[in-house]
């Protein structure tokens, strides 16, 4: 008992930080006040297409010059509505969908971002901690889930027909009422 507690001591929270950062899929970048990285883990360089974490730009003036971002319906969002900036003006916010584009190789996708700032004290802002993940693929899939959706519902309405299932274990019935008059 007593040598865990000794190596216990050893665990600085800068350790602790850092084995967080690492085992994390999410991408995380902590920001400080002045808007420069303080530290970010391997899956944020992976999401914004950098090499490593150490090729990762600092200062997130510069994300302007090789980022431009959008809602998914294309409308821009302005570099003083990214999740980083918004959490430094001491907003929080989860579920953000973006268009992300690296302006330098023309590489696309869309991540769900959320971010909160940390404060100092009950008004200042120490640093914003900006979280997120890539869900291109589930965006793709969700929207061929739809068409093929929208594809059965035009097929049931043109034979008019229903589909109806039943619970054999339950004894439930449930159906889909079209009304084909």
């Amino acid at each position: 008992m007593v040598a865990c507690l000794r190596s216990a001591r050893l665990v600085t929270p800068a350790i602790k930080l850092e084995a967080v950062l690492a085992a994390m899929q999410d991408s995380v970048a902590i920001f400080d006040r002045q808007g420069i990285l303080v530290d970010i883990n391997d899956a944020f360089a992976a999401l914004h297409r950098f090499k490593s974490k150490h090729d990762c730009i600092r200062a997130i003036d510069e994300y302007a010059r090789f980022f431009s971002t959008s809602h998914l319906d294309g409308t821009p969002i302005l570099q003083q509505d990214w999740p980083a900036i918004r959490a430094l003006h001491g907003e929080s916010g989860s579920n953000l969908e973006m268009r992300v584009r690296r302006t330098d190789t023309n590489d696309e996708w869309i991540a769900l971002y959320n971010f909160a700032p940390s404060h100092v004290n009950s008004e200042e802002v120490a640093a914003a901690v900006v979280s997120a993940r890539e869900i291109t693929d589930a965006k793709k899939n969700e929207e061929q889930l739809q068409n093929l959706s929208s594809r059965l519902h035009l097929a049931l309405s043109a034979a008019k027909l229903g589909v109806w299932e039943w619970d054999i274990l339950n004894n439930k019935l449930t159906w889909d009422y079209r009304d084909w008059e």
